[in-house]
């Protein structure tokens, strides 16, 4: 039995990074979404799949971690960090805590982007975040 959180990820582009404010941050876009929101901006994130049955496409939390490894050095000057999009990353709160656990440990700042989905349980499943962006996606 293997000790990675598998996730399904709609696409993380490891070249490629986003400046919010003075940060550069690694997004990485999971698959899921229930809300069906009339205007999404990521609608071809909304399926629900799971991992077990499309690994061609399935993450782990240390396939994640090897990209941050890879962009640490670009990434760790002016806080810069990962972010979880989506789709709706609560979805996968125990995937979305294991890589921000790791990233905080690289020194990395965390942000979630979420349609604010779920409840208290969820939410707090979900540590180390140093950002948040609640809004309707």
């Amino acid at each position: 039995m293997s000790n990675k959180v598998q996730s399904l990820s709609f696409r993380i582009i490891p070249e490629r990074f986003h400046s919010q404010g003075l940060t550069y941050r690694h997004i990485v876009f999971l698959q899921g979404c229930s809300k069906r929101c009339k205007f999404c901006s990521n609608p071809e994130t909304q399926c629900i799949i799971d991992p077990f049955k499309c690994p061609e496409v399935a993450m782990s939390d240390r396939d994640v971690v090897g990209v941050l490894k890879k962009y640490q050095h670009f990434l760790s000057p002016n806080d810069g960090g990962v972010t979880f999009s989506g789709g709706e990353p609560l979805l996968q709160p125990t995937f979305v805590r294991s890589v921000f656990e790791k990233a905080k440990d690289m020194g990395l700042t965390t942000c979630l982007d979420t349609s604010g989905h779920g409840n208290p349980r969820i939410w707090s499943k979900v540590r180390f975040i140093v950002w948040s962006a609640v809004r309707a996606k």
